[in-house]
């Protein structure tokens, strides 16, 4: 809207609002409070889970720290003290003081909370074609030790049309775009259906959206807690096996995103 500046005006405000309207609903509904007793990045069977990435440098900067704290403090528990625990501690303490979402001013205070947190939940350094797996065996070999042995890392923020595996495994890619809106329009903000034909032909917000879900899911499963973790993952695609939890319909992906559907 550079060329309206009153319209350019009235969206902000508009965006405003829905951005206080949705975050009182994660709040109202209990969502928030689940969410602020959850790990911003944890290990989980053999995989590292985390919004967008642990990058290198954050790596770099966790192995500075162990040098100067006690024998055995692993990189893993670097992240633990430094991140999860000042985020939880944070949103236990403050939340409770409120009665809405908008109402917490204050922010996380000592060392660098905010900027950690924000690098492991925005990083998309993983899908750089020329050094982003070198990053992931980076971090993967950095993180790993006797107590947890890590051989994959998964994370969402970067969308595809479909979840898949890269660097050899050693990395999932999980956001699938699950969101019909966000597959027909990405981030525009469109208006609801009813009001989309009112748009002219060819305009962003004029494509319709499908009807049917999109995206995959994707498993991973051993026969019993002494064996390995499997070296790939199951992807069940929705466009092929609808929300069918026990269909015997997969996708196989590889290392490159394409598909290879098994019916």
């Amino acid at each position: 809207f550079k060329a309206d500046e009153a319209l350019r005006e009235k969206a902000q405000n508009r965006l405003a609002t829905w951005r206080a309207e949705y975050a009182q609903g994660l709040f109202e509904s209990g969502i928030l409070s689940w969410m602020t007793k959850q790990p911003i990045v944890t290990v989980v069977a053999d995989a590292i889970l985390v919004h967008g990435g642990v990058s290198k440098p954050l790596v770099d900067y966790m192995e500075r720290v162990i040098k100067n704290s006690p024998p055995g403090v692993t990189i893993a528990d670097a992240i633990q003290q430094l991140v999860n625990e000042p985020f939880q501690k944070f949103f236990e303490t403050e939340l409770g003081k409120v009665d809405s979402a908008n109402a917490i001013e204050e922010r996380m205070k000592g060392g660098h909370v905010i900027e950690l947190i924000m690098d492991l939940i925005q990083h998309r350094g993983y899908f750089d074609r020329k050094k982003g797996c070198q990053e992931v065996e980076h971090v993967i070999h950095s993180v790993s030790n006797e107590r947890s042995a890590v051989n994959r890392i998964v994370v969402g923020h970067t969308p595809h049309d479909y979840a898949f595996e890269a660097c050899n495994g050693k990395l999932l890619a999980s956001d699938s775009s699950l969101s019909r809106s966000f597959r027909a329009h990405g981030n525009l903000y469109c208006p609801l259906s009813k009001e989309r034909m009112e748009y002219k032909h060819g305009m962003s917000c004029g494509r319709k959206q499908n009807e049917q879900c999109e995206g995959s899911i994707s498993k991973m499963t051993r026969a019993s807690k002494d064996d390995a973790w499997p070296s790939s993952v199951t992807v069940m695609r929705f466009d092929q096996v609808g929300l069918d939890a026990d269909s015997d319909a997969k996708v196989d992906t590889h290392s490159d995103g394409n598909t290879n559907s098994e019916l």
